[in-house]
């Protein structure tokens, strides 16, 4: 295993990131750091994950990184490259080690109970107070309450802030055209993802994580044309693909379950305006917003079945500008259309491949609801209106375009897999 002293700054001379990347740099301290941050992220993401990570966890690991991410400048300019290079690329070894940083980050976090030493000491203490507040139910099927008094108070990140709200705080000041917002917004998934509590979601959304998020899927709607890189990524909507994507699958782990998080979702969108970007930003980017559909769509149909949710807070989801429409069953009907649509024979990837979990979870909780039929049925017709988007389409307009599209017109793959989900239903399912 690389020695953790490889990650120690006070041995590299200072990197003038305004000039031209040479040859020489090659075998400088800086690109020699980023190797041995490379070659950590690949022991924690290797088969040995478990292990790796718990002698990271006792070799400090945190806290060093909480020192080294002081150390890295995080600010909002152009970065030397190499001649011929655009400017957005990640050539440079400044911008290099930051990536590999928080991929780091993001694999030692990953489903790891050792996540809370990216806190600092006073941070553990805020979450264990936090935690005291909601039953063990609440925890979601399959969480326990984790046991804060076995943390080793020496592996945390010592005082003030730790690494994770210094990240939160970068991302909230990086640009949406920046190179690291996706891996920032990964590194922050990854500590909410696997054994997430509503403590560990409303410590992030107390860092106003979910308030900038929200405001970045709104305001991407209207975002201009120089926004863009060299490289066109982006979406029609003007903010770029992979933007959109982690936004929106950061924004899912921290509602999930969580009655804090989807409270303060709908106070954000809390006008017409808002709520009709935000609706046009997903229908337009379905492959990129599904797991965020999916997180929306278990939350609010556990919180109107559970028996701890009471008259006054249903009452509040039914009367949301942004939860209300998504009870109706005739909108979960187009986006269940729109869903497989987006995928066909000739088109099937790992990223589209999702979207077809979420219609069968979609389905699973037709049937819990008792609307399983209703659905079925309105699949099959042709002319079922679902949220293509028009070229008319904008903020401005009263509603979301509602475009009428044909499965069958697509290809014979939506039948067909329509055909599978209601013989799968009709079978194992009956019991669920």
């Amino acid at each position: 295993m690389p020695h953790l002293s490889a990650l120690n700054l006070e041995a590299a001379e200072p990197m003038d990131v305004d000039s031209p990347v040479s040859a020489d740099s090659v075998s400088n301290p800086l690109t020699k750091r980023v190797d041995s941050i490379y070659m950590l992220s690949l022991l924690i993401a290797g088969s040995h994950r478990m292990a790796a990570q718990e002698k990271l966890s006792g070799l400090k690991l945190a806290p060093k990184l909480n020192d080294l991410f002081d150390e890295l400048v995080w600010r909002k300019q152009d970065h030397g490259h190499a001649a011929g290079h655009i400017s957005r690329c990640n050539c440079s070894p400044e911008v290099i080690l930051k990536i590999q940083f928080l991929r780091l980050v993001h694999n030692y976090c990953y489903h790891s109970s050792h996540k809370l030493t990216l806190l600092s000491n006073p941070e553990w203490q805020e979450i264990c107070m936090l935690s005291e507040q909601f039953d063990p139910e609440e925890f979601g099927e399959g969480v326990t309450k984790p046991d804060y008094s076995s943390l080793e108070q020496s592996s945390l990140c010592g005082e003030g802030h730790g690494l994770l709200s210094k990240i939160i705080g970068v991302l909230r000041d990086e640009p949406v055209e920046s190179v690291f917002r996706f891996w920032l917004c990964r590194a922050i998934e990854s500590w909410l993802r696997g054994s997430c509590t509503p403590a560990d979601q409303l410590f992030v959304i107390r860092r106003g994580l979910l308030q900038h998020i929200t405001k970045v899927i709104v305001e991407g709607e209207n975002s201009s044309e120089n926004n863009r890189g060299c490289e066109d990524t982006s979406d029609s909507n003007g903010l770029p693909r992979e933007v959109a994507q982690s936004s929106f699958d950061l924004l899912g782990e921290i509602i999930r379950f969580s009655q804090a998080g989807c409270i303060e979702l709908d106070s954000r969108l809390d006008a017409n305006f808002k709520v009709r970007c935000f609706f046009s930003v997903i229908n337009s980017n379905l492959v990129d917003s599904n797991m965020f559909l999916r997180s929306v769509f278990l939350s609010l149909d556990h919180f109107m079945a559970s028996p701890k949710t009471n008259e006054f807070q249903r009452a509040t989801f039914r009367s949301s500008k942004f939860f209300g429409p998504l009870l109706d069953i005739r909108r979960r009907v187009a986006y269940l259309a729109s869903l497989i649509s987006t995928v066909s024979v000739d088109t099937l990837t790992q990223e589209n491949i999702s979207c077809l979990n979420t219609v069968i979870i979609l389905l699973m909780l037709a049937q819990r609801r008792d609307e399983l039929p209703e659905c079925l049925e309105a699949l099959s017709d042709p002319t079922y209106p679902t949220f293509r988007r028009s070229t008319r389409d904008s903020c401005s307009e009263p509603d979301p375009a509602l475009v009428p599209h044909s499965l069958s017109a697509t290809s014979s793959f939506g039948t067909q897999l329509s055909i599978t989900i209601t013989q799968v239903l009709e079978g194992s399912l009956q019991t669920w």
